[in-house]
């Protein structure tokens, strides 16, 4: 048996609320999360995030009940080795599951082993992917930008055991 969890819009965040709820220290694990068609998503991470197994990776991705987040909500930013933007696209790989980013219909994270260097220069999705050349950069863990399309799942989404 399914027991549906509502959403709850508060200053521009969504908060999850239920009556069905026996506590607020539910574990997150114990929630799956599925599209308007009943194919499942996968586990929720956090109050705003589900986390979905890519090849040999965890991947979290934030989500809404209308989907995943629009393209421009969120910053798709790739880096690079170099100092003009050419060669491998790289994304920050620095937690125990890698951060994906909705940009159109795909979702974008690192993939593969992660390796820590000091980028030379990074495109982001909120100029318009222009190479950026000026900053301050510091070493950090990255890995290779790879995608998935995600068009096969159907909004709204909604939170079950």
């Amino acid at each position: 048996m399914r027991r549906f969890i509502k959403y709850l819009t508060f200053a521009s965040c969504w908060v999850i609320a239920s009556a069905v709820m026996p506590s607020a220290r539910m574990a997150a694990s114990d929630l799956r999360v599925f599209d308007a068609v009943g194919q499942e998503i996968d586990v929720l991470l956090e109050h705003a995030a589900v986390v979905m197994q890519v090849s040999n990776l965890w991947v979290d991705v934030v989500i809404t009940e209308g989907g995943f987040f629009e393209s421009g909500q969120e910053t798709l930013t790739f880096y690079y080795n170099s100092n003009n933007c050419s060669g491998t696209r790289y994304m920050l790989a620095n937690s125990m599951t890698r951060h994906g980013v909705r940009f159109s219909n795909s979702i974008y994270y690192p993939a593969g082993t992660a390796t820590t260097f000091v980028p030379g220069t990074y495109r982001r999705s909120t100029d318009g992917f222009v190479c950026n050349t000026t900053f301050n950069p510091s070493s950090n863990s990255f890995a290779e930008a790879s995608s998935f399309a995600m068009s096969h799942w159907v909004p709204p989404f909604i939170i079950s055991r």
